[in-house]
């Protein structure tokens, strides 16, 4: 079984590839009727932490870093 996390980690990475930005991402930080957090910041984070990473390996790589 894939993890689902890994998976929304792809999708960020895939997403700055594809030319989008952080504000593209598609998971929305819902919050339950009483305030407190649902698991949609994981998604989030998860979804941001695939960008950030490849936008880090791009700066690397375009300092011939890597």
């Amino acid at each position: 079984m894939t993890d689902r996390f890994a998976v929304a980690e792809r999708k960020g990475r895939e997403a700055f590839e594809a030319g989008l930005q952080e504000s593209d991402c598609p998971y929305d930080d819902k919050r339950k009727p009483n305030g407190k957090l649902s698991w949609s910041r994981a998604w989030r984070n998860a979804w941001l932490m695939g960008f950030q990473l490849a936008k880090f390996d791009a700066k690397q790589t375009e300092r011939g870093e890597k």
